[in-house]
């Protein structure tokens, strides 16, 4: 196109950045966006962004490709705002690179960037997947004295968190606490139970299943068997009727059979 003396618009290099991602070919996208600027066109931060969280989410994370668009904002005179460090953060993360979190997270507050919920959720997720559960924990206590309030994401990465450290008791307050937040879903009971089942706690096991077939939250077979085939013959009825709002009709099919297996021996 440029050969023949047509000067791509700012359509063209959006495409060429689309099929740049489609492509998974991330490394040229920096490329593409200086070339943007350099032909004058302009850029903004939501697109830059909007770049950046597509890197982060990306498997394998494009790490690099999102460190490259972030350096390159500067040269474009954009200010990164909270959701660009944010992405960043998540980014490092997942590359497994709690540190640079750590510094990025500092970066933003020296920038003048006051971080939210999300950046106190991201840096902690990447400190407890990396290994730093008690970093977390940290994290989190700042994110209060900031003011920050919670949300299902950072509560269940700091029950996570909690478990790591084999804190049951906190997990188990923590768990009481989502519960009168209406924040204990799916994902929070399985992981509870998880913890609980792998520690022998068969008791704190059944209230919390319990509590979820009252609320009809449904739940993984592979989480749920254990309580159910731990739980005493004379209440095989009420065992049954846990297991049939706690689960999928496939799933509750499967356990059926098994519960009811030693009865027809």
């Amino acid at each position: 196109m440029q050969a023949s003396g047509v000067k791509p618009n700012e359509d063209t290099y959006c495409l060429l950045i689309n099929g740049c991602i489609e492509a998974e070919k991330f490394v040229r996208i920096p490329c593409h966006l200086r070339a943007m600027w350099t032909a004058g066109y302009r850029l903004d931060v939501v697109y830059c962004n909007h770049l950046l969280r597509i890197c982060a989410k990306q498997d394998p994370v494009q790490v690099d490709t999102a460190l490259a668009i972030f350096a390159a904002m500067a040269q474009f005179d954009l200010r990164a705002d909270v959701v660009s460090h944010t992405s960043l953060i998540h980014a490092l993360g997942r590359a497994g690179r709690p540190q640079q979190c750590i510094q990025r997270f500092a970066d933003m507050q020296m920038a003048g960037v006051q971080p939210d919920k999300h950046s106190y959720g991201a840096l902690m997720d990447a400190l407890r997947k990396n290994g730093r559960p008690r970093d977390a924990l940290s994290i989190h206590q700042k994110m209060l004295a900031a003011g920050e309030g919670s949300n299902a994401v950072i509560d269940n990465t700091l029950l996570q968190s909690l478990i790591d450290l084999g804190d049951m008791s906190a997990v188990q307050q923590l768990w009481q606490k989502m519960l009168q937040r209406g924040a204990a879903g799916s994902v929070t009971c399985t992981v509870v139970l998880g913890a609980l089942n792998s520690r022998g706690l068969l008791g704190p096991a059944q209230d919390v299943l319990s509590v979820a077939a009252r609320r009809q939250i449904t739940l993984r077979l592979r989480q749920v068997m254990p309580i159910l085939s731990g739980a005493p013959r004379r209440d095989l009825d009420k065992t049954l009727a846990v297991a049939r709002r706690t689960l999928s009709p496939p799933d509750f099919r499967q356990a059926e059979r098994l519960l009811l297996r030693p009865l027809r021996r």
